[in-house]
């Protein structure tokens, strides 16, 4: 006669999560960033590098508004990606490749909880910070994932 299996839920581990984060910023780079890439390189003549790209803004000021509003579509849009996913199936696809998922601390899972534990990670600031926070609290939180009362887990086979 077959055992009934039970699972416990514990927090997922940091490298699952960093695997899974790197898996997701890979595919926002691939199907989000790369088309604005071929529309940015058409507007500055297909130079590159860092001293090109400022001087050529400095030059052509108009541009700054218009790379303001590709960013924010960036931003939207990546912040789109890991929202839906995650409140949609409870996780983004690299976090399905790592077997982890969020849960909400909460009752029921709310998408406003996902927007607010995925808003810092397209701002690199805000990210490093929110990671840093995560990295010396006990909890092993975000803190973003902190103040929308979300956690990352893992389910394990208890025997």
């Amino acid at each position: 006669m077959a055992k009934n299996l039970i699972f416990k839920k514990n927090p997922a581990s940091l490298t699952k999560r960093v695997l899974a984060f790197f898996i997701d910023v890979l595919i926002i780079d691939l199907i989000i960033v790369m088309p604005f890439n071929k529309y940015i390189e058409s507007i500055t003549n297909g130079q590159n590098g860092f001293n090109y790209f400022y001087s050529f803004v400095l030059k052509n000021p108009d541009i700054i508004f218009q790379l303001a509003i590709i960013s924010f579509i960036i931003f939207v849009l990546s912040v789109a990606y890991w929202s839906i996913l995650e409140f949609k199936t409870r996780q983004s696809i690299g976090k399905m490749l790592m077997n982890i998922k969020v849960m909400s601390k909460k009752k029921g899972f709310l998408f406003t909880q996902c927007i607010v534990r995925n808003i810092s990670k397209p701002i690199t600031i805000l990210f490093l910070f929110d990671v840093l926070y995560m990295v010396f609290k006990k909890e092993k939180q975000r803190y973003f994932e902190k103040i929308s009362d979300t956690v990352v887990v893992e389910e394990v086979l208890q025997i």
